[in-house]
């Protein structure tokens, strides 16, 4: 998906941060920040992933900012991985590169949860 679907979905972002993309000297990373999302988008102008920050926005399967570690584990099972109050899931589908969703906790509840490309 590039900028353009993602106005066309979510319409334009409240603001826009600009950071360099320390993979590739002088491409940048943008992120559009929108009520509840924030969407990042790559030096390719496609989108890589989105950060959920509040409820307003759930994931295809119901999960949402303020559930509790047991609705995750309803929806998603056991994590693959868990470090450092998050857990991780992979999705190895047709994409190039590993999509994770990783779910950050506070408190046992939902605090943050990122869809999409990992940047290593």
């Amino acid at each position: 998906m590039d900028s353009m679907a993602v106005v066309g979905l979510l319409g334009g972002p409240d603001s826009v941060s600009i950071d360099d993309d320390f993979r590739a000297p002088g491409a940048k990373l943008v992120s559009w920040h929108y009520r509840d999302l924030i969407v990042l988008l790559g030096s390719f102008n496609s989108v890589g992933g989105v950060w959920i920050t509040g409820p307003a926005v759930p994931t295809a399967r119901g999960l949402k900012v303020g559930d509790t570690q047991e609705r995750v584990k309803q929806l998603y099972g056991a994590p693959e991985d868990e470090f450092a109050g998050e857990w991780e899931y992979s999705y190895q589908g047709r994409v190039t590169g590993r999509i994770v969703l990783r779910v950050t906790f506070l408190n046992g509840r939902v605090q943050r949860l990122y869809l999409g490309h990992l940047y290593d």
